[in-house]
This record gives C-alpha cells, sequence and structure tokens, in this order.
C-alpha cells in the first residue's frame, strides 16, 4: 500500500536514499540507489520504468535519461555509469530489501556528506526568500528549526 504500480518510491536507510519500484506490469519489484551517478542527483525513484527492446527492466533518471538495468544496475545508455541494486522480497503485503549493515551502504551512498552545510553565494539582486527560523513547538524550547510552508 505504501508503493505505488509502476513507479519508484525513495525511502531513507540510515543517511543513504534507496528507491523501491513496483513493476506491476511485469510484477517485479526492485530497489536501487536513488542517486543517479551522472550528476549525483537523488531522482532516481521519480525516473520512468519501463523495458529495453531485449526486455530489460529499466528505469530511466529523470533528468538526463540515462538508464540503468533494474536488475543488476548496469548502465544501459552509458556503460560506464552503473548503479546498485539490492535483492526485494515481498510476502503477503510486506516488501523485504536483503540490504547490507547500515554503516556500509552509508560509507557508498550515504547523504551527509554532500549536504550544503555553508554556502558562499551572494545574493546578487538581493530578492532571495528570507526563511526566519522560528521555535517548533514540537522540540524543546532551546531548539530552533526553519518553518518554509508548501
Amino acid at each position: 500500500e505504501d508503493f505505488l504500480p509502476n513507479v519508484g518510491t525513495p525511502i531513507l536507510y540510515g543517511d543513504s536514499q534507496l528507491a523501491i519500484f513496483n513493476n506491476e506490469m511485469r510484477g517485479e519489484w526492485y530497489c536501487t540507489q536513488n542517486m543517479c551517478p551522472h550528476k549525483q542527483a537523488f531522482v532516481l525513484s521519480q525516473g520512468i520504468i519501463g523495458a529495453t527492446a531485449d526486455d530489460v527492466p529499466k528505469v530511466a533518471c529523470p533528468l538526463h535519461k540515462k538508464t540503468f538495468d533494474l536488475g543488476t544496475g548496469q548502465g544501459i545508455s552509458d556503460q560506464d555509469l552503473n548503479i546498485l541494486t539490492f535483492p526485494v522480497k515481498i510476502e503477503g503485503k510486506k516488501v523485504f530489501v536483503e540490504l547490507p549493515a547500515e554503516a556500509e551502504v552509508d560509507a557508498i551512498l550515504g547523504t551527509h556528506g554532500l549536504r550544503v552545510q555553508k554556502s558562499e553565494c551572494i545574493d546578487i539582486a538581493a530578492d532571495a526568500i528570507k526563511v526566519p527560523a522560528q521555535v517548533n513547538p514540537f522540540f524543546s524550547k532551546n531548539t530552533t528549526s526553519t518553518l518554509i510552508a508548501v
């Protein structure tokens, strides 16, 4: 129920983003890294799933259409670019993914080192939206967080 048919769903495992694909058309499930190795964008879960002319299940990155074999992770459109894949098992309505230890996956795919910690960018036009820090009632009184309307 948490995984819509014929699309990907991003999940977080430790500090790593993974993508679960419920390919209902084929009756198959896949799990891959969510980061496209082409430009290191975390978007594969938003990619289009389908099959090659040889009936190999694939996902196409939504940004630059690089394609990957969902079963093996091999690059289809660019054989120098590959992704990690993980076995998926379905039991009733439960989805199980066989994964290495969290620390091992994080060492390869962890996003902590990829987060913007500090920016030296200057707002030349002085029109960037200023988002004030507000006290979040769900945290302690000494904790501040940024609330953004979405």
